[in-house]
């Protein structure tokens, strides 16, 4: 049955343990799934899952504001954030789907940083 969200937040099912602030798609069973680094998915997990089948939040893309998300590197504020694998981010030019510009700063592998979300963002500039 068809359904209708406003609030720019989605509860499902995980397809496996996930962790909070990973990007995510919606897998042919209707679960969350890791997002790899050529989509960027439809928005982040708002907590820690630990195992398939747990219902979780998720933070849509398409809801406007910034999103925090998983580095796979340090990045700086202002940078041109691009998908990874893992559902995670980075600002290097190995990534080629752009998701959005850096808000803060993430200091290394693993840190959790703000982004805006925006794939118009020019990697130029």
């Amino acid at each position: 049955m068809a359904q209708n969200t406003e609030t720019g937040h989605l509860t499902r099912q995980c397809a496996a343990a996930l962790p909070q602030w990973t990007r995510v798609i919606l897998d042919t069973n209707n679960q969350f799934a890791v997002a790899g680094a050529t989509i960027t998915g439809i928005g982040v997990v708002t907590r820690e899952t630990f195992a398939a089948n747990e219902l979780v939040d998720c933070r849509l893309f398409n809801a406007g504001g910034t999103v925090k998300m998983i580095c796979s590197e340090a990045m700086t504020m202002g940078e041109v954030a691009y998908c990874a694998a893992d559902g995670e981010i980075q600002d290097s030019v190995a990534g080629t789907v752009i998701i959005g510009q850096m808000a803060d700063t993430g200091s290394a592998d693993q840190a959790i940083a703000e982004v805006i979300i925006s794939p118009k963002v020019d990697p130029t500039v």
